[in-house]
C-alpha cells in the first residue's frame, strides 16, 4: 500500500513538471546554424536579403511552438555569411515572462530573477556571456505600455553585424 501511495505522488509530481515544460522545438533556432536549415521558413514568412550578403526573417513563434503560452511572440533571425549570427524573440502581449522562462529552460542561460524589481512592476535586465554567445533579457514595463524582450548574440560574429547593422542606417 505504501508503495503504491508513493508510486501515485511521483505520476502527480511527473504529470505537474511536464505541465510546466513548453511545447516549443527551437533546436534549429541555435548561433552558428546554417541559413540552408531555413530553406522551408524562408519561402513562408518575411524574408530580406541585402547586397552585402546579410540577411534577416521575421516568423512567430507558434510555427516552433504549439502552446498558448507563447501565442504572439515575434522570432527575428539575422544571419551573415550564410550563418544564424542573431536571434531576437519580442512579446508585447502577454505579461507572462514567458521569454524568460524560453532563456532559462531552453537555453540553459541562468539568468536569476530579481524579485524586488518584480515586486514593484519595475523593468528589468540581465545580461551573460555563456557558450561563445551573449544573452540579453529585458521586460521593459511603462505606464501603458510593455515589452519582454530576449536576444541571442554571436560573440564570433558581434562586430561583424554591428558593422552591417550601422550600413543598414546610414
Amino acid at each position: 500500500m505504501r508503495r503504491f501511495i508513493l508510486y501515485i505522488i511521483g505520476f502527480f509530481l511527473l504529470v505537474q513538471v511536464n505541465a510546466l515544460a513548453l511545447n516549443c522545438n527551437l533546436n534549429k533556432i541555435q548561433t552558428n546554424t546554417s541559413i540552408s536549415n531555413f530553406e522551408e521558413e524562408k519561402m513562408f514568412f518575411s524574408y530580406f536579403e541585402n547586397p552585402s550578403g546579410a540577411s534577416s526573417m521575421m516568423m512567430p513563434i507558434e510555427h516552433f511552438c504549439k502552446d498558448d503560452e507563447t501565442n504572439g511572440i515575434i522570432l527575428t533571425l539575422f544571419f551573415l555569411e550564410n550563418t544564424l549570427v542573431r536571434i531576437i524573440f519580442e512579446n508585447v502581449l502577454a505579461q507572462n515572462r514567458i521569454l524568460f522562462k524560453i532563456a532559462n529552460d531552453t537555453y540553459k542561460v541562468g539568468f536569476n530573477k530579481n524579485n524586488i524589481k518584480i515586486s514593484r512592476k519595475e523593468t528589468e535586465t540581465y545580461s551573460i556571456n555563456k557558450n561563445d554567445n551573449f544573452y540579453f533579457y529585458g521586460n521593459f514595463i511603462g505606464k501603458n505600455e510593455f515589452l519582454e524582450y530576449f536576444e541571442i548574440t554571436s560573440n564570433k560574429y558581434k562586430d561583424k553585424l554591428n558593422e552591417e547593422l550601422l550600413k543598414r542606417e546610414e
